[in-house]
């Protein structure tokens, strides 16, 4: 029997790809059913179809048996061009062009495919199954390498080879289950195109866990530029982070400095260790760091926040400022420090550029060189001046000026009140004003002030004794007469500070020049009659000098060193009249010379700056505090802070009761341990070291810092004893 089967059989031979060759194998299979549906018969040995190869038989399909037509049974091998050569294995099935199935039970389909193991099978074009029970499909894939049982590594292996010498797998799985594919898997979707890729095993090796995730390398997201820093982290919308460990988050950020960060919106850290976050901030020096809007940090180090600017290396600006110092502070609304180490807060103000060390706080202030303005529209512009209040300038050196518009001109100065007249000539020492303000136009004037030399000169009456200007029992001074203090009151003024303030010669010599301008008695009355009339000032003056006195007084003319001399004595002393004598002088109440602070019953405070706040408290000397009740401090800055305490030399402490403690910058007893203390510390500019030459305890223990020198009361040789590594030496002294 014949059958023609040259068209599956050209079909099958150009097939390339699975499907074509499953669907020509189908063709095939059902061309041989439906030609031997006619009639068939069983072969014992053989199935040779006419024009398959040198193999088949030219006479046709020689029977062995017949088969029934119905069911039919075959025994051996079935093959279709078969590879010539090869060994035809028990029950295989070779099928195709030159395929070779020389394995028991194998199969081989398609062109040039070799089943070559025990129930191999092996279909496509030059694929090879050559382990037991393998199954390959595609073509030209790598062959398995079988043991010496013939038993391989894969159970499946779909190859994707391009010839011979390009031999490659697209897929295996293993008899462990294990599958491998070279490209990506996916799944989901209607097709591949559609469908999630599923990560391969290098892929997820790469990947972290969700929870507690650890990186490596660099981090981006949303990251611009053309270089990515090692380390580097770009989350957000339009990131760069260029350099080594930056970081840029938010939208249109750049870190572009080492280390640099920056987040938020278009903001840049653009130096190393830089920090700029906020929107449109920049912090462009190493370490700098700004934030806020539009804020600025252009230097070294430098901190600004808010809007503000720092441009001073180490500044610090924030609020709409600029600190243009190196170490300066800005803050505030448009406030400036442009110099070293400058402060400027507040609303504009400002401290000069060359200003090093100045404040400047408030609104609309300025400050020289290590000066401070607060206030309103203030102006310290003398080096370590102060000014305070609203519109006033302290001009002069360490000057200070207070209130409303003042003026402190000169240096050392000190002005208060309002609208007080200019002294540009160091003339004062303390000025309080009094002018005033109308309609914008000022008109200066003084209520007070005090020279140099501690003449006192004031506007209004004076009044003395009492607690208040207005107590019954204060007494008014109305003058000068006849040398003496003229008052409204016999009794005599009880408040010695100011009866000796008043003893000064200011109101004798005021006087005096005014009588020596008047040239007679009725220039004198005309210019009394400007603030009083003649009988006002009569009532004013005392009833100790009568109306013809005060007359015959003012139209007798005297010359003024005379009139200075008489009244210079008799003032004095009037001032005194009533008081101490001059020898072996008995006071109560209080002594002050130069006192601070507050004042202790029946202290004593006598020298420069010295405080006596404690009940019988003694101070004397420079600077000295006596604080507690009958303590006692002399010397430069001593401190006798307890009762009963006795402190003396330069910057001790005597702080127990009833100590006492002698010598320099001693350490402060702050237990009551010792009842003397000797110390031997220094002070060097601004710094100061404590410390003791000697200690004795209440029990009568001393201590020394050296060591202690004895007499040989039989040879009257001088010892010093020390104690060295804990054992005493004993040293002669020549």
């Amino acid at each position: 029997m014949a059958i023609d089967l040259s068209p599956e059989k050209e079909n099958f031979a150009t097939a390339v790809y699975g499907r074509e060759v499953r669907k020509s194998m189908v063709n095939l299979a059902n061309k041989i059913e439906a030609e031997m549906a006619h009639e068939f018969i069983g072969v014992d040995d053989t199935l040779t179809i006419e024009g398959f190869g040198a193999d088949a038989k030219e006479t046709g399909i020689q029977l062995a048996s017949k088969a029934d037509k119905a069911d039919p049974k075959f025994t051996g091998s079935i093959s279709l061009n078969r590879k010539s050569g090869t060994e035809v294995g028990h029950r295989s099935i070779a099928v195709g062009m030159n395929t070779e199935a020389s394995g028991a039970d194998s199969s081989a389909f398609g062109v040039g495919t070799s089943a070559t193991a025990q129930g191999a099978h092996a279909v496509g074009q030059a694929t090879i199954a050559n382990s037991k029970w393998q199954s390959v499909q595609g073509k030209y894939n790598i062959a398995d390498a079988p043991d010496s049982n013939g038993n391989g590594t894969y159970a499946h292996i779909i190859g994707n080879g391009i010839d011979n010498g390009r031999r490659s797998n697209a897929h295996t799985l293993d008899w462990d289950g294990n599958a491998w594919y070279k490209g990506e898997i996916r799944v989901g979707g209607s097709d591949y195109t559609n469908g999630n890729k599923l990560a391969t095993t290098s892929e997820v090796a790469l990947k972290a866990d969700k929870a507690n995730p650890v990186f490596t390398g660099s981090i981006s997201l949303g990251r611009t530029g053309d270089t990515t820093g090692a380390g580097s982290f770009a989350v957000g919308s339009n990131v760069e982070a260029k350099n080594n460990y930056s970081h840029a988050e938010g939208r249109d950020t750049k870190a572009t400095g080492t280390c640099a960060h920056v987040e938020g919106d278009a903001s840049t850290a653009s130096a190393t260790a830089a920090h700029a976050e906020g929107q449109n901030t920049s912090a462009t020096y190493t370490a700098a760091h700004a934030e806020g809007y539009g804020s600025s940090a252009t230097a070294t180090a430098a901190h600004a926040e808010g809007s503000s600017t720092a441009t001073g290396e180490r500044a610090h600006s924030e609020g709409n400022s600029t600190a243009g110092g190196a170490y300066a502070h800005a803050e505030g609304q448009g406030s400036s420090a442009a110099a070293t180490a400058s402060h400027a807060e507040g609303y504009y103000s400002a401290t000069l550029a060359d200003a090093h060390g100045s404040h400047a706080e408030g609104k609309s202030t300025t400050s020289e060189s290590y000066a401070h303005a607060e206030g309103y529209n203030t102006e310290a512009s003398g080096k370590t001046a102060h000014v305070e209040g609203n519109g006033s300038i302290a001009a002069g050196n360490t000057s200070h000026a207070e209130g409303y518009k003042t003026i402190a001109a000169s240096a050392h100065q000190h002005v208060q009140g309002e609208l007080n007249q200019e002294d540009d000539s160091g003339k004062y020492a303390h000025i309080v004003g009094n002018g005033k303000e109308v309609n914008n136009v000022a008109t200066r004037s003084n209520a007070h002030t005090l020279d140099w030399d501690g003449n006192a000169w004031f506007a209004g009456n004076i009044r003395v004794g009492g607690v208040a200007y207005d107590d019954p029992n204060s007494v008014l001074l109305n003058g000068i007469v006849d040398g003496s203090l003229n008052s409204n009151s016999s009794n005599p003024v009880e408040n010695r500070v100011v009866t000796a303030a008043l003893s000064e010669k200011a109101l004798a010599q005021d006087l005096v020049l005014g009588l020596a301008q008047k040239a007679d008695k009725t220039a004198t009355e005309n210019a009394l009659a400007t603030k009083a009339d003649v009988t006002e000032m009569y009532e004013l003056l005392d009833e100790k000098a009568s109306k013809a006195y005060v007359d015959d007084q003012l139209a007798t003319k005297v010359s003024q060193s005379d009139m200075t001399t008489a009244l210079a004595t008799k003032a004095d002393q009037s001032a005194l009249a009533g008081k101490v004598d001059r020898a072996n002088p008995t006071m109560t109440g209080y002594m002050s010379m130069n006192r601070i602070g507050s004042i202790g019953d029946y202290s004593v405070a006598v020298g420069n700056g010295v405080t006596a706040s404690g009940d019988g408290a003694f101070a004397e000397g420079a600077g000295t505090k006596a604080t507690n009740t009958a303590s006692h401090a002399e010397g430069l800055y001593s401190e006798s802070n307890g009762v009963g305490t006795h402190a003396e030399g330069v910057g001790t402490i005597a702080n127990g009761y009833g100590q006492h403690v002698e010598g320099t910058y001693n350490i402060a007893d702050t237990n009551g341990t010792y009842a003397h203390i000797v110390g031997n510390g220094a002070a060097t500019g601004h710094s100061t070291r404590r410390s003791n030459a000697h200690t004795l305890d209440w029990n009568g223990n001393a201590w020394f810092a050296g060591g202690v020198e004895l007499n040989d009361t039989v040879t009257g040789t001088r010892y010093r004893i020390t104690i060295a590594n804990g054992q005493l030496a004993l040293t002669a002294i020549s």
